[in-house]
């Protein structure tokens, strides 16, 4: 009877052990983005409503640069304890192509919650021939072989070809 009270006791132990409060320190969100524009918007909102429900500061940091990479980097780096969160915007999923990043931006996070969408267009002037997409994707084939592999990043005079030019 008594090693069984030992063993009721030891796994109440174990239980409140595990069960600590979440947050027991500051949240921050990372903004890859300066101060201003539509993530910083977002992850401010966020971060007063979070703020109000787990009763714990939530602060945003902005890291702005290289397309969000900074912050992602940043993100990414840091400790796995849950008090580090990363607002990623659309142009994470084109990074990869762009950038030769330092870490992997598909299995280096885990994503939890989608917070907005909204919409991609694709424009074109309009006194160009690609009315539709099948022309505009021939054209973007074309045009992306003529281009050198530096582009876009860096766009030096010393590059073989340039973007075209806008008017």
């Amino acid at each position: 009877m008594r090693i069984l009270l030992v063993f009721a006791v030891l796994a109440m132990a174990a239980g409140f052990a595990q069960s600590q409060q979440y947050p027991t320190k500051p949240v921050r969100i990372i903004a890859p983005f300066a101060p201003g524009g539509g993530t910083d918007f977002i992850a401010r909102l966020i971060a007063q409503k979070l703020t109000e429900r787990l009763g714990q500061q939530v602060i945003v940091e902005n890291k702005p640069g290289a397309g969000g990479n900074l912050g992602a980097e940043f993100a990414v780096k840091s400790a796995p304890d849950g008090y580090t969160l990363l607002l990623v915007a659309g142009s994470y999923t084109v990074n990869p192509s762009l950038y030769k990043l330092s870490f992997d931006p598909v299995n280096d996070i885990t994503p939890i919650v989608q917070l907005s969408q909204g919409p991609f267009v694709v424009a074109v002037p309009s006194r160009t021939s690609c009315r539709t997409r099948r022309p505009a994707r021939a054209a973007s084939r074309t045009w992306r072989a003529s281009c050198s592999s530096t582009w876009p990043r860096s766009r030096s005079s010393t590059s073989r070809t340039r973007a075209p030019a806008r008017r």
